[in-house]
C-alpha cells in the first residue's frame, strides 16, 4: 500500500496559507501571499519533481506506487493528522516570519513525536525536512 505523505510549504512560525501565489487563500485577512516564491532553486524544483516523476504518476494510475501526496491542501491534511493516517511530512520550512496565517499543526492537535528521516539545505535557505511519526504499531 502507497504511504500517505504530506508535502507543505511552511513559515519558521508554522504558515501554511497561501505560498504560492498573492490572491490563493486570502480568508481571515491574510495579505502575505505568494511569500515562497522568492526561495525557489535549483535543490528546491529538484525535490519537487522527484515527487511528481511520470513513472510514479503511471505506477500509481496502475494502482500501486510509492506515494500518495498531499500538497499544500491545509483542510485535506488537517483531516489526515486527525486520524492518524499520515506516514510522513515532507516539509518545506523557509527563513521567514510571517506571524498569521493558518498553521499546519493547529490548536487541538494531539501530541505526535516525529523522527527524522531526512533533511537538504537549499541555496535560498530552505530546509527541506522529511519526518515519520513514531508508532508503537502499523
Amino acid at each position: 500500500m502507497p504511504k500517505i505523505v504530506v508535502s507543505e510549504f511552511l513559515t519558521l512560525d508554522g504558515v501554511m496559507q497561501a505560498p504560492g501565489n498573492p490572491d490563493e487563500d486570502r480568508s481571515g485577512g491574510f495579505e502575505h501571499g505568494g511569500w515562497q516564491l522568492a526561495y525557489f532553486d535549483d535543490i528546491f524544483g529538484g525535490v519537487m519533481m522527484e515527487a511528481f516523476a511520470a513513472t510514479e504518476v503511471a505506477r500509481l494510475r496502475e494502482g500501486s506506487g510509492k506515494e500518495i501526496q498531499v500538497i499544500g491542501s491545509g483542510e485535506l491534511a488537517q483531516t489526515l493528522i486527525r486520524h492518524d493516517l499520515v506516514d510522513s511530512y515532507r516539509l518545506m520550512i523557509h527563513p521567514l516570519v510571517i506571524g498569521t496565517g493558518k498553521r499546519l499543526f493547529r490548536e487541538g492537535t494531539t501530541l505526535t513525536r516525529l523522527r527524522l528521516v531526512d533533511s537538504k539545505p537549499t541555496t535560498t535557505g530552505v530546509l527541506i525536512l522529511n519526518y515519520e511519526p513514531e508508532r508503537s504499531t502499523r
